[in-house]
């Protein structure tokens, strides 16, 4: 069912809003039976050591994702492709999803986690959150773009406060690169997606401090 489960994913936007919202529940259903090991076993069997390291980070980032409310999170340890991480976004319904489709891809546990913020921060648009356009878009075009450099400067920005490396942040130039020029290199739009970024980091962190207060 694994290969049902990527077909699914990779066709969400371009389904209505209902069938999006059953495809997340399928999704949900079918991939969290079929992970028999707890995601924390999951983790240390992969990266060991290095999830010792940060378990505290992984921590404050868990906690950080139950307080945004995202609605599923799931880790499939079978290979889905060349894909590290991926949102759905449908608002109407109320539902998002942060979907990891394999662990195979990331070299380290600082790629891993480097990769879940970046999707946080596109999931800090979702109308409950900063409501920002651009989230649910589907076509890669201009407004596409602005959303990919909101995550891309958040998640460098929240790597620094998380202290987090590897080479997932380190080799982000050619990708920034990208979606700048489909932005044509504009400097007054470049400055309001930092401005945005700043935005959301500063809600993660808050999300953070939150979570230690709780």
């Amino acid at each position: 069912m694994h290969n049902q489960t990527k077909s699914l994913i990779e066709s969400f936007n371009n389904l209505n809003i209902v069938q999006q919202a059953r495809v997340l529940q399928f999704i949900f259903k079918e991939e969290t039976e079929k992970t028999l090991k707890s995601i924390e076993n999951i983790l240390l069997e992969r990266f060991g050591n290095e999830y010792k390291d940060k378990y505290q980070t992984w921590i404050s980032i868990l906690k950080i994702k139950d307080l945004m409310d995202i609605k599923y999170f799931i880790l499939s340890d079978v290979d889905h492709g060349e894909t590290l991480g991926k949102y759905l976004y449908n608002d109407y319904f109320d539902y998002d999803l942060i979907y990891i489709p394999s662990l195979n891809g990331f070299k380290s546990f600082d790629d891993f986690l480097f990769t879940l913020l970046h999707e946080f921060a596109h999931l800090t648009g979702a109308c409950k959150r900063l409501k920002r356009k651009g989230v649910s878009s589907s076509n890669i075009n201009r407004s596409y773009a602005k959303e990919e450099l909101r995550a891309e400067f958040s998640s460098q920005k929240l790597a620094d406060y998380f202290k987090i490396y590897g080479e997932q942040r380190e080799n982000r130039d050619d990708i920034i690169n990208d979606w700048l020029n489909m932005i044509n290199n504009d400097y007054r739009v470049i400055k309001r997606l930092n401005r945005d970024s700043d935005k959301i980091v500063r809600y993660i962190q808050r999300l953070n401090l939150n979570s230690y207060e709780g």
